[in-house]
């Protein structure tokens, strides 16, 4: 027969309820790898704790011994990738070099980079005011069809994913302009492909949430970013290359000029 009970009465009554069984252990799932043992350490990111074996390294101690672990090649706070004998130092700013040992007193006309290397600029290159346009200024050369020119998001320690940035590629062959700034992604892209070898001028331009793109002498396209977030919210710094082998900075308020030789 159907009963009236009140209901802050079934509240008391499942209050001490639990999972039958207990939890599932997070090390149920044998996360760690090469022979390391796996601890419940609910403090953590992931709910465990691999104690690894000598030499390897990692969340998972994925990472089998080599130059990064045994002896940490990387100066001045550089962080060191890779496994066995292949590695690369991450510098952090103001140092560059193989092992991030030089101190950058000041970058002159141009710089050379590889296939794997950026140049990092403070954030304050671009100030973030409301109603104060962002622009930057390229010059870029290439024939590769895709590259990243410029990226400026979030710290590299956060996830990224969903959160505010500004970028600049080669994607297919023409120029693209993004930028997020929590309403939803905006793309701007350029009429013409800029992957024949010779000079093209860019200039890309964010006032709130209005961005516009020009393209030598194309007419600017122009776009407006969803939702009503009219706010650019990034820690991260500005990065300039991975494809890029010769850059000029120079730098005026709120206005970043950038040479590219890709």
């Amino acid at each position: 027969m159907d009963q009236e009970r009140p209901l802050k009465d079934a509240l008391v009554d499942s209050a001490n309820v639990d999972q039958c069984g207990g939890g599932v252990s997070p090390c149920s799932r044998s996360p760690c790898q090469n022979s390391a043992a796996c601890v419940e350490d609910p403090g953590s990111l992931h709910g465990y704790t691999c104690h690894c074996s000598e030499g390897y390294s990692g969340v998972n101690c994925q990472h089998k011994p080599g130059v990064c672990n045994m002896i940490q090649p990387c100066q001045n706070g550089g962080a060191c990738v890779g496994e066995g004998h292949d590695y690369t130092c991450l510098c952090p700013i103001g140092y560059t070099g193989q092992h991030c040992e030089h101190v950058v007193h000041k970058i002159g006309a141009s710089a050379a980079f590889n296939e794997h290397s950026w140049v990092e600029l403070n954030r304050t290159l671009l100030p973030q005011e409301a109603g104060i346009p962002q622009v930057i200024s390229l010059e870029l050369r290439t024939r590769r069809p895709n590259s990243l020119l410029l990226w400026y998001g979030q710290d590299p320690t956060v996830r990224g994913q969903g959160q505010d940035y500004i970028s600049i590629a080669v994607k297919d062959g023409f120029v693209e302009f993004g930028y997020e700034l929590g309403g939803g992604p905006t793309l701007l892209r350029s009429k013409s492909r800029v992957d024949d070898g010779q000079f093209h001028t860019l200039r890309v331009e964010r006032t709130g949430q209005q961005g516009i793109l020009i393209l030598d002498r194309e007419a600017p396209q122009a776009a407006q970013s969803p939702g009503q977030l009219h706010m650019l919210n990034t820690d991260g710094n500005i990065y300039i290359g991975e494809w890029c082998i010769q850059t000029e900075l120079l730098h005026s308020h709120h206005h970043l000029f950038v040479y590219f030789k890709v």
